[in-house]
């Protein structure tokens, strides 16, 4: 997971690929119908993520983790260049057998400032 922090903060598509496992797949706030899986899949969806000339830098707040799955409390408070008044959300996320990530599903109400698909 902290490999996944650290390339969504700097916006980085190839770390955030290389952070999940083959199969693994992001779940957008909006529901199982926002689930990017597969490499392909990772890569349109943190591209589009990643479009306002940034990453998405997280405030942490709490986290609780039995190493398999954990879940972070945030704020976003920036989003690629747009600062963003503190918004609240949490992630869970469950490892895989590598210990990369099969998953990360991400629950929050924030309205990124990004041009529509």
């Amino acid at each position: 997971m902290a490999d996944y922090q650290t390339a969504l903060s700097a916006g980085d598509v190839d770390a955030i690929v290389s952070a999940f496992e083959p199969d693994g797949y992001p779940r957008e706030p909006a529901g199982v119908e926002y689930i990017h899986a597969g490499t392909e899949g990772l890569r349109a969806c943190y591209e589009f993520l990643f479009s306002n000339e940034g990453g998405i830098p997280l405030e942490r707040c709490a986290l609780i983790d039995d190493k398999r799955a954990c879940g972070l409390e945030y704020n976003v408070v920036r989003w690629g260049k747009t600062e963003l008044p503190p918004q609240a959300g949490v992630a869970v996320y469950v490892r895989g057998q590598s210990g990369k990530l099969a998953a990360a599903r991400i629950y929050d109400d924030v309205n990124p400032p990004l041009i529509p698909r």
